[in-house]
């Protein structure tokens, strides 16, 4: 009985590079891309049993050339058998959905973080008020000290005064 469906490699077996030779090899036109933010390699789907699943494809009448994977053992120990189009969509929804969970989250942590500034700026604006007014107190203060100073230099100077007419007239009082 003939098979009906084709074998690939293991997901983990890298695909044949093209070589050239050191002469003929020019380096790569600027794309403004990173190359280290591209992905390296397809990435691996792996069985119950933790070795790389095969993609396989379908050779049936009911499904011609539809891409599937299956267990590498090929005894079917785990398993593992899906369609690569259906594995497809639920990735992308995942995707997706991370996507979303993501950015509410990220939402989310903004608000807070806002309502933690907005609560800091008006702690700054009552802290600088208080400094405005200690300040303002501060100045009165002065104001009183001058006061104060120029009293007591001029009941210093009044007393000084009074003692030097006391002696211009005899230094005494009755």
């Amino acid at each position: 009985m003939a098979s009906n469906h084709t074998t690939e490699a293991p997901m983990d077996t890298p695909m044949a590079e093209s070589q050239t030779s050191g002469e003929d090899s020019q380096p790569p036109a600027e794309t403004g891309i990173n190359p280290s933010d591209l992905p390296q390699e397809e990435p691996k789907f792996f069985c119950a049993c933790r070795r790389p699943a095969l993609k396989r494809t379908s050779g049936t009448a009911r499904n011609p050339g539809r891409r599937f994977f299956t267990c590498y053992s090929g005894k079917d120990i785990c398993k593992v058998w899906v369609w690569e189009d259906l594995l497809q969509q639920y990735v992308e929804k995942m995707v997706d959905y991370n996507k979303s969970t993501t950015r509410d989250m990220a939402i989310q942590e903004l608000a807070i973080v806002r309502e933690e500034l907005n609560a800091r700026e008006k702690q700054i604006n009552e802290l600088k008020e208080k400094c405005w007014s200690y300040e303002e107190q501060t100045n009165e203060l002065a104001k009183i000290d001058d006061h104060e100073a120029l009293v007591a230099t001029f009941g210093d100077m009044a007393i000084s005064k009074a003692k030097s007419v006391t002696k211009d007239d005899g230094g005494s009082s009755s």
